[in-house]
């Protein structure tokens, strides 16, 4: 098994994904936001429909941020679902299994599997995530204790399978078997 290891000196945040609107006019006002206040916010993007970056790659990403923000926008496309409504998006598993701290919006699923304060932070709009990106960059002992949980929660999801169980049930005949 392949170990990651945090490899940064100056603790930053990232945004990994998809860039579509209104997700990228969202991110560019948060780079600035969080840059102005002399803190670090790289989004590592590509725009929808191009090529993805590698697994190892992306994971990488994942477990050497000190923070993960994401949105819960979707993209407004033919066949998007709901696109009003924030969206569970494998995000919030995928940064809380690499032991990264996530900040991320409240959406409707997300307390049956995490909780928000203990597992992972919720944002309610821009500049309350901008105060907590701030917030917790500058609180390591704070943001570390929330990761090793929200890891640890995930963890217990994944080896019991009830994430992707729950998923299967409600999606039924349309989940991916």
């Amino acid at each position: 098994m392949v170990s990651l290891r945090k490899s940064n000196a100056v603790p930053k945040t990232i945004f990994t994904g998809s860039l579509y609107e209104p997700r990228t006019s969202i991110l560019n006002s948060m780079q600035s936001a969080v840059e102005a206040k002399g803190d670090c916010f790289e989004i590592l993007g590509r725009p929808m429909g191009s090529a993805r970056i590698g697994d190892d790659e992306y994971w990488a990403r994942l477990v050497d941020a000190d923070i993960v923000y994401t949105t819960a926008v979707q993209a407004k496309q033919l066949g998007t679902d709901w696109t009003g409504m924030p969206h569970f998006i494998y995000r919030y598993l995928e940064v809380l299994a690499s032991g990264s701290f996530l900040i991320a919006e409240d959406v409707p699923g997300v307390r049956r599997f995490f909780t928000p304060g203990i597992h992972f932070v919720i944002y309610e709009n821009a500049d309350d995530a901008v105060d907590k990106i701030h917030y917790y960059l500058n609180n390591e002992s704070e943001r570390e204790k929330i990761a090793i949980n929200g890891q640890s929660r995930a963890e217990s999801l994944i080896q019991a399978r009830a994430f992707w169980m729950t998923i299967d049930s409600i999606l039924m005949a349309e989940s991916i078997r």
